[in-house]
This record gives C-alpha cells, sequence and structure tokens, in this order.
C-alpha cells in the first residue's frame, strides 16, 4: 500500500497577471485606431491543484510463477481543479483561469500472465490486462459549468460537468433521425415548434428532434447529456510463441464504451455546400420526382436515414455526431528468427537475431472516423473532457526490418 500527495500547474505561464491585446476602436469620436485593452484579468489567488493519491495491489504466483496475476486499486482525490472557466458577461471578458472544484478518480487494474507451454524447441506466453476507472465531480461552484471546445461556430457550450456525475459528458440535442414523410410533420401537434421553426415551416427531410421536456417546443431548455468521454473499461493482451529459433509476437489493446464527438460530421454533414461530405449523404433523405403529367422522373430516397442536404447550416451538438468509439487494435506484431549459437561460432558471433514489425496494422470497430482513440484538445479542456474528434491526422501504419548482431 501507499499514500502520496502531488502538485500539478500544467497550465500556460503567467495566468496568474493581467495581460493587454489589441483593440481597434475609434479615438475621440474620429476614424478608429488601434489601441490596447485589458484581455484577462488577473488572478493573484491561482494556486496549484494538489491531488492525494492512495494505492493498494497484490500480487499472486501460481505452480512456480507459471502464472502470475496482479490487481492494484487506487483512489484520487484532486482539489483546487485548474480549469480556464467562462467568466460573467458584466466581467468584460470572456474567460479566466481559476481553482474549480473537487473531483474523484477511483479504478481497479488486473494482469494476468501465463507461461502455458515451455519445452525445450516450443514456448507459449500470453498476458492480458483490464482496468476500470470511475471519475465523479465532487464539487464545482453553481453544482454545474458548461464549456465550448471551439469545434461548431455558434454551437455555445456543449461540453458539461455536473456534481455527482462523470468528468466530462457531451450535451446537446437528440435526434430521431429524420422525417421521412408531410404525414409524420402533420401528425405532431399544431403548437409543435423546433428552434424557432413553426410546424408549417418543417419539411420531410429534416431532423427529427426530440422533445425532452415534453411542451411540443424544441428549445435549449431540450438539451440532456449524449454520452461521455470516458470507456466502462479498457486494457490488453499480448500472445509470444517460438518454435526452435523462429519467433512470433503480437500485441493487441481495446477500449469499450466510450463515447467519441465526431466534430467532423457537424462540419461535412450539416448543410454546409461549401464543404465535401462524407458518403452518409448517399443514404440522405430526398423525395421522388415527378413530372407536370405525373410520370416519375426520380425515384430519390425516402426511406433515407440522413437529413436533406443544403438548406440551412445546424450549429448544434447532435446525438447522430456521438459515435461509439469501442476498439480492438492490432498495435504490434513481429515475426523474427534467432540463429543457432553453434552456427555462428564460425563466424565468431555470440548472436544473431533477424526480425520483421508491423506496428498498428488493423483497428476494428464501428467507429466512423479515422481512428477512435482519438482527442484533439490534449490539455486544457481535453483533460475534463477526451474523445473528441476534430480534424485529427490517422494515426500511421508502419513496417519496420532490423537486424540484431551480438559480437
Amino acid at each position: 500500500m501507499s499514500v502520496g500527495r502531488s502538485g500539478n500547474t500544467a497550465i500556460p505561464a503567467f495566468r496568474t497577471l493581467s495581460t493587454l491585446s489589441t483593440a481597434f476602436a475609434p479615438m475621440n469620436g474620429d476614424k478608429p485606431n488601434y489601441g490596447v485593452a485589458l484581455d484577462r484579468p488577473n488572478n493573484p489567488d491561482l494556486k496549484w491543484e494538489t491531488t492525494l493519491q492512495y494505492d493498494a495491489g497484490l500480487d499472486f504466483g501460481f505452480f512456480d510463477n507459471r502464472l502470475t496475476v496482479t490487481a492494484d486499486a487506487y483512489l484520487k482525490k484532486t482539489k483546487d481543479l485548474l480549469l480556464e472557466r467562462n467568466a460573467p458577461y458584466y466581467s468584460g471578458y470572456k474567460k479566466a483561469w481559476a481553482n474549480i472544484g473537487n473531483i474523484q478518480n477511483k479504478g481497479i487494474e488486473l494482469t494476468v500472465a501465463g507461461q502455458l507451454v515451455n519445452t525445450r524447441d516450443f514456448y507459449l506466453n500470453a498476458d492480458v490486462n483490464i482496468s476500470f476507472n470511475r471519475s465523479k465531480v465532487l464539487n464545482i461552484p453553481g453544482g454545474e459549468m458548461y464549456f465550448d471546445p471551439k469545434v461548431i461556430s455558434g454551437s455555445g457550450n456543449i461540453v458539461m460537468i455536473r456534481e455527482g456525475q462523470p468528468l466530462g459528458q457531451w450535451y446537446g440535442y437528440k435526434v430521431d433521425g429524420v422525417y421521412r414523410s408531410q404525414a409524420e410533420i402533420d401528425a405532431l401537434p399544431d403548437d409543435y415548434e423546433v428552434l424557432s421553426v413553426k410546424k408549417a415551416n418543417i419539411r420531410p427531410g429534416d431532423h427529427k428532434f426530440v422533445d425532452v421536456t415534453g411542451d411540443h417546443k424544441v428549445t435549449s431548455e431540450d438539451k440532456t447529456v449524449l454520452g461521455k468521454g470516458e470507456p466502462d473499461f479498457s486494457g490488453g493482451f499480448s500472445v509470444s510463441t517460438g518454435y526452435k529459433g523462429f519467433g512470433l509476437s503480437a500485441v493487441f489493446q481495446y477500449s469499450y464504451g466510450v463515447d467519441v464527438f465526431n466534430a467532423n460530421l457537424a462540419t461535412l454533414d450539416a448543410g454546409r455546400e461549401i464543404y465535401n461530405q462524407t458518403r452518409h449523404l448517399l443514404d440522405a433523405y430526398s423525395p421522388a420526382l415527378y413530372d407536370s403529367g405525373g410520370n416519375l422522373v426520380d425515384a430519390g430516397n425516402p426511406s433515407g436515414n440522413y437529413r436533406l442536404p443544403g438548406g440551412a447550416a445546424e450549429n448544434y451538438c447532435l446525438s447522430e455526431f456521438i459515435e461509439d468509439g469501442s476498439f480492438l487494435r492490432l498495435s504490434d506484431i513481429t515475426l523474427s528468427y534467432e540463429f543457432n549459437k553453434r552456427a555462428l561460432a564460425k563466424l565468431r558471433l555470440d548472436g544473431l537475431k533477424v526480425f520483421v514489425t508491423g506496428k498498428n496494422l488493423f483497428v476494428w470497430t464501428k467507429y466512423y472516423g479515422f481512428d477512435p482513440e482519438v482527442n484533439t484538445r490534449q490539455g486544457g479542456i481535453g483533460d475534463i473532457m477526451p474523445a473528441l474528434d476534430f480534424g485529427s491526422y490517422p494515426r500511421s501504419r508502419a513496417f519496420s526490418l532490423g537486424l540484431n548482431v551480438s559480437f
């Protein structure tokens, strides 16, 4: 067992001080000129956030340690959390760094490793690990806070932290597909309204927003939690085997239950016609078209699952953009051959081994983007809300061929 306390100052420098920025404004009623204005308020009370952590572990060995089990548990409590929060409008500032609230993380990590076969010419080893982490917001001012990661212009605050709940949740509007017929729209209550659009102006192919409050009007009050950036569990496993001089090893990693905000879809699929769009739009709703004589001209796609392309852009965080980021990755595989030492004696070598390695060869996932293991806002807001994908660069696949020689 162990207990420790650590501090964290991992924010940009000089955040206790106020700063100046350029401003463009009229001077003495004359034409505009450049000047300077306070850009950020000072905060002389800003201090380190501190974490108190408790750890406990157990190790077991069976069958002369051919099978080992390791279990670790931890409890971390962090107070005076360092965050850049939205400043009240009356202050004249947009954001300010502050020590805000307390959070808790607790979890268990299990590892099982075994030498399954171990003979003169053949061996087979395997190990697997799994970890569970549960975060909880213990205390924040006002009981809840909201943040904008700046990925959808005009979307507002789409990241929420709330007392008693996990740290970092996606917050926005639920949608239930699209309207596929005028009859669906006609069945809505007469006073139905969605984001200031009245029933008479809703068209087939528009998003079907979920009225969470049940008052026949979809407003900001209908925003709800859409997902979390923390997986249910994650881990990895590896297998290594060899016969005589040949060796083969493979390492896998996995994660289950994380919700990734694919903000790329918010840009490409949300009605912005100046951008390229994803293949989702191949399954977008489009009506059947007829000529003046009633003859079918275009069958359209009246059973489409996605919004009719075009129209005004929807600058919202929608459940349609929150995807299951569960995955299984073959992160490393190596094939090798080690030459017999007797044969090497003639060459006066102690060892000679050749190998070929492949990294990140396959990822099995339902996620639509390049890679479900993503966080394009690392540091700052990315620490409280991981699993954001916005213009991330795909992880590279690499191959290498090597030679180890010892004398």
